[in-house]
C-alpha cells in the first residue's frame, strides 16, 4: 500500500551494500519465522525474479542486524 513502504532488499543485498561501502561485518544476526510461519510462506507463489537470485532460506529472514566496522 502506499501508505506502508515495503522495499524488496534481502539480507545478502545488504551485505553487499555495506562491503561496497567499505565495511566490514563482525557480527550479525538473522531473524527468522518459525516453523509454521516457514511453512506457511512456502506456500506463497514467488516470482522467477526472486527465484533466480535468491535461495528460499534468503528469502524468508524476516530481519536483520549487523555489527559493522569501517576497513
Amino acid at each position: 500500500p502506499p501508505l506502508q513502504y515495503q522495499n524488496r532488499l534481502r539480507h545478502k543485498d545488504y551485505l553487499k551494500i555495506y562491503h561496497d561501502a567499505g565495511f566490514e561485518v563482525l557480527e550479525q544476526e538473522l531473524e527468522m519465522p518459525n516453523e509454521q510461519e516457514q511453512k506457511n510462506i512456502k506456500t506463497i507463489p514467488i516470482s522467477k525474479e526472486f527465484l533466480d537470485k535468491y535461495t528460499m532460506d534468503e528469502l524468508i529472514i524476516n530481519g536483520s542486524w549487523c555489527i559493522l566496522r569501517k576497513t
